[in-house]
């Protein structure tokens, strides 16, 4: 969002005035990184979730019909035919007069439980009872269109105050989630649901079962929220596993960034609940801006993604949110060693529950307490909110408010003499954003669908650095978004939709000349680039409007065709983008999947300003080719592999003169991604492995080059479990290609403004040595009567492995130091919830 563009991390070089050889001076900072991916990637294909349902289907043993809307898929529940008896447990401290434990059972084709988790506790000893009874229970199977399929299904078991007979009942906040083994299913709409009643002989067994819908692109994998909390590295920050899926690459140190088959940053979006979020995470990559346990899913569609999305080259990331729970009210509070957060939710009324949460850090207090060598001091300070309300007024209806927002602010202090002539000793950065959201889903009738939101907001960005940069950008925000979804027919299905971007900012900037963001490492000094002025109020105003066509015909093949009509008011251009995408299942475990289309992005905040930048420049633009298979290996195992090419061109380029602006720039990505996953009772494996080359030619005079994030193999391998007595151990291993650099094979000295200017080798034409790190998160929970109380400790770099992460240089550049990455890193932490 910055006029000024973060570089990527491949040197750091002081400019200073001419001074006897010394010894060169180093840095590293302590950033956030990878964390683990769950498996809960066995669910690639779709991880279903109340959020996202529009209605579902309560059945019981006495009455479970098999509904579905005209021309939609017949998805009948599973009847529990067998549930042996259990002995409610004893323990010294009296339990309340009824015990609940909330559990999540996967149901395989033949009626067995093959996985079973718990969700939410009631203790130790219920819980291992009711995980014994559970893993007992028989059902007819699941079935789709009469094909019986696996599911999975949120249940809620109750231990009653006088009965010893567990009687297992449907979990009221939260949906069961039900996947097909071999394809994800259309997410079934129906019309009917009935009241869970008690048999005689059997409990009864009420659980809600719907289906979300295929991805409308080839490729989606996803993660749950509620698995990934507790995953390593990452403190409790389910946005930061993205980094660890198939495709994506690792960001340089400092860089809070996401790079997704071998584009830049600003190439991909992160969507919160169908609107674009600038800032995913706090300064650095510290933390990302929203709870994490208020996050129901997380979807990554590394390329080739629906019409839906759009004015990206390269991936989408859309993290989809949870309704707060409504069966109760409940708490929660965790302080680590970085940050605090408190989170309370519940229901106002029987159709209205609302859930709050804030997060503050005081890390900067730790670091202001520790630093007394004379260094650059880096304080930084951020704080988070979100309020989220759902009301479902009909049983047709879902109404969701959502405000969140996050503040960081950084205080810059050189207590060390200023060696830099364009710095005069401090800084500061701040940046902010609010917004407020509202969305309607509706229900017309069986085969007509809609929804419609609306998000209105303020964001705003400022940096000082010394005499050498000023920027102070802020301005309201809008984004709408319609949608219409109509079944036409049995084997046609019709979706279009609107989608519209507004911004006003107001730029006040002085410093270095807008230029391109990749390819130019004089980027990296303040004082080597021209300076420039900007005083100007800029629009952004980016409406569009999309189609799409589904199409089955009954034999497991799935077409999806479609097209995106977008006009950017900043350039003045249209665009369109036609995309197409097929399916194919085969048996009842294999899926085969290709897809092509066109994407298209405007030039980056400031580029097209006029005066400033070049209002004549074009839309970049990408085509995407994939293709790949999708396995079932037995039970609880599944496998992928995709072969995936890019091709780019009209991208950003600088011309023969600083701020000279053009579309000479083309690129070309190609690659292929694997990984299989695997869960089971006691724990679960991921592995993915990823091998890619990315390159860019900035003019047609000019020879190809690696791209700057570049990363030719990406290998990932993680893993938890729980071993009994509340203790639970995980574990992610990464090894990654170092990142590329342009080395410096000299200097000049510039008696006019006296220092030394860098002689650069060809670009990109080095690179760090290969990176690798573990990171461990380790847990002991307790359950003192309905409380939950728990200990964990998150180590980053176990082993404390010295990653180079760029080069330090000398005031002269005659010397030069490794500049190393995040060192052992243990973060300890105490929640509790309620």
């Amino acid at each position: 969002m910055n006029l000024r563009q973060s570089t990527r991390s491949g040197r750091v070089a002081d400019a200073h005035r001419p001074k006897p050889a010394r010894r060169p001076r180093a840095s590293a900072s302590v950033v956030s990184a990878c964390a683990l991916l769950l498996a809960t990637l066995a669910t690639i294909r779709g991880w279903i979730s109340a959020a996202d349902a529009h209605e579902s289907v309560t059945s019981t043993t006495q009455s479970l019909p098999a509904v579905a809307p005209a021309g939609q898929p017949v998805v009948t529940p599973p009847q529990l035919i067998d549930a042996p008896p259990v002995q409610r447990p004893d323990v010294a401290t009296p339990a309340p007069s009824e015990v609940v434990v909330d559990l999540q059972l996967t149901i395989d084709t033949e009626g067995h439980v093959a996985d079973v988790s718990v969700v939410h506790t009631a203790g130790l000893a219920f819980d291992d009872a009711a995980l014994s009874a559970a893993r007992q229970f028989r059902f007819s199977p699941a079935a789709r269109d009469g094909a019986p399929i696996a599911v999975r299904v949120s249940y809620r078991y109750r231990f009653p105050a006088i009965e010893p007979i567990a009687h297992p009942a449907p979990a009221e906040s939260a949906a069961a989630d039900a996947q097909e083994a071999s394809e994800p299913a259309d997410e079934t709409d129906p019309a009917a649901s009935s009241t869970p009643t008690q048999g005689d002989d059997v409990p009864s067994f009420g659980a809600t079962a719907s289906v979300r819908e295929a991805p409308r692109g080839t490729t989606r994998h996803t993660v749950s929220g509620a698995e990934a909390v507790s995953a390593p590295g990452t403190r409790g920050d389910v946005l930061r596993v993205v980094e660890l899926l198939p495709g994506v690459a690792r960001p340089p140190l400092g860089q809070g960034a996401i790079i997704i088959r071998g584009s830049a940053p600003a190439d991909s979006e992160v969507s919160f609940e169908g609107t674009q979020v600038l800032r995913l995470y706090h300064f650095g990559g510290l933390t990302s801006f929203v709870n994490g346990r208020l996050v129901d899913h997380i979807d990554l569609y590394p390329g080739n993604f629906s019409t839906k999305y759009g004015r990206k080259l390269g991936g989408m990331v859309d993290v989809g949110a949870r309704d707060p729970r409504a069966d109760a009210w409940h708490g929660m509070i965790d302080v680590n060693i970085i940050d605090a957060t408190l989170m309370v939710e519940g229901p106002l009324t029987k159709t209205l529950s609302v859930a709050v949460s804030a997060r503050r850090s005081y890390i900067g207090d730790v670091l202001k307490a520790a630093a007394s060598d004379g260094s650059l001091l880096a304080a930084p300070v951020y704080d988070d909110y979100q309020l989220f309300a759902t009301w479902r007024p009909t049983a047709r209806d879902r109404v969701r408010f959502l405000g969140y927002g996050s503040r960081d602010s950084l205080a810059l202090i050189f207590k060390a003499p200023d060696q830099d002539p364009s710095l005069s000793g401090s800084g500061a950065a701040r940046t902010y954003f609010h917004r407020a959201q509202v969305s309607w889903e509706h229900r017309q009738s069986d085969s007509v669908r809609t929804n419609m939101q609306v998000s209105a907001g303020k964001i705003g960005f400022q940096t000082d650095l010394g005499d050498a940069l000023h920027q102070d950008i802020s301005g309201p925000d809008l984004f709408a978004r319609g949608e219409l979804d109509m079944r036409l027919s049995e084997s046609f299905q019709l979706i279009t939709g609107v989608d519209l971007s507004n911004q006003w900012l107001d730029a006040h900037y002085r410093g270095p000349i807008i230029g391109a963001n990749e390819g130019d490492p004089g980027q990296s000094s303040l004082t080597n680039q021209q300076q420039s002025t900007l005083d100007a109020s800029a629009p952004f105003f980016r409406p569009a409007a999309y189609v799409e066509g589904i199409w089955r015909n009954g034999d497991g093949l799935t077409l999806i065709g479609g097209g995106r009509v977008d006009y950017f008011g900043d350039i003045k251009r249209w665009t369109f983008d036609p995309r197409i995408t097929g399916r194919q299942t085969l048996g009842a475990s294999t899926t085969v999947k290709a897809g092509v289309g066109l994407f298209s992005q405007p030039p980056d905040y400031g580029q097209a300003v006029p005066g400033f930048g070049n209002p004549n420049l074009l839309a970049a633009r990408a085509l995407h080719l994939d293709v790949g298979v999708d396995q079932a290996i037995g039970e609880g195992v599944t496998a992928g592999v995709e072969v995936f090419a890019k091709s780019m061109w009209n991208l950003v380029v600088g011309g023969s003169q600083p701020g000279m602006l053009n579309n000479d720039g083309v690129g070309r990505v190609f690659g292929a991604e694997a990984s299989i996953k695997a869960h089971g009772t006691h724990g679960t494996a991921f592995l993915a492995y990823t091998v890619s080359r990315s390159e860019r030619r900035d003019h047609d005079d000019s020879p190809w080059r690696l791209f700057d994030y570049d990363q030719t193999h990406i290998l990932t391998a993680a893993g938890a479990t729980t071993f009994g007595h509340g203790w639970q151990l995980g574990g992610a291993f990464r090894l990654v290609s170092g990142n590329p650099e342009t080395p410096i094979v000299g200097s000049v000295y510039d008696a006019n403004r006296d220092f030394y200017r860098p002689v650069f080798g060809a670009i990109n034409g080095s690179r760090n040595p290969l990176y690798h790190r573990l990171d461990l998160r380790i847990e002991k929970q307790w359950h003192p009567g309905r409380v939950l109380l728990a200990a964990y400790l998150d180590l980053q770099n176990a082993y404390n492995h010295k990653n180079r992460e760029a080069t330090g240089y000398g005031f002269d550049y005659r010397q030069h130091a490794d500049v190393n990455g995040l060192p052992i890193f243990p973060s300890f932490g105490l929640r509790g919830e309620l």
